[in-house]
């Protein structure tokens, strides 16, 4: 019997070790694994970029840029209820922002534009004197988009009915190849194609 019994004790060892033997047959619980046994590394997510932030304030101050040949508002700090028609343009003129650039935002507002003066009149009309610079070169869809610009960021302020525009102090009655007439107040509906609802 003890012959018999040794005998049995002997075959379940070698079964054991042939286990152990071959990878992958054996399964050890991670509270068994000792501690000098390198971890296996977890793959991590790829993070994704953040979707361009719209704020749920209605009344966030911005201004208008351009995408796909229409013009967008563009979201920055402070409140358009307590702005000024000077801080508005400064953020205009200031251009998109290098990540807005990256999403394909852009200006069509000349570089080195100026504001040489701006000024709300009592009948609730701006009146704003750019530099020459505004007036230089472009197509006819550049120049109906830059008017757009300047007129949707200065609209976004309360009680603003229009927007009148002079070059370098001088009245212009045909403005680009759309043939702008500067001379009367400009609004949302002269450049209502290339305005998306807000």
């Amino acid at each position: 019997m003890r012959g018999t019994g040794a005998r049995r004790l002997l075959v379940a060892a070698s079964v054991c070790v042939a286990l152990l033997a071959l990878p992958g047959c054996v399964t050890i619980r991670s509270d068994q694994v000792p501690a000098w046994v390198p971890k296996p590394a977890v793959p991590t997510a790829t993070p994704q970029p953040a979707a361009h932030p719209k704020p749920e304030d209605k009344n966030a101050l911005g201004a208008y840029f351009v995408k796909g040949g229409h013009v967008l508002r563009v979201y920055r700090g402070g409140k358009k209820n307590a702005a000024s028609a000077s801080e508005a343009l400064e953020i205009l003129l200031a251009g998109p922002s290098s990540d807005e650039r990256a999403e394909g935002i852009s200006s069509a507002v000349p570089a080195g534009t100026k504001v040489r003066d701006v000024a709300p009149d009592f009948e609730g009309y701006v009146r704003l004197n750019l530099s020459k610079e505004f007036g230089a070169g472009g197509s006819s869809a550049s120049t109906k988009l830059r008017v757009a610009q300047v007129v949707c960021t200065l609209m976004q302020l309360p009680n603003v009915k229009g927007v009148i525009i002079k070059i370098e102090d001088k009245p212009v009655e045909r403005f680009g190849r759309e043939g702008f007439d500067l001379m009367r107040p400009l609004t949302k509906a002269d450049v209502a194609d290339v305005v998306p609802a807000d």
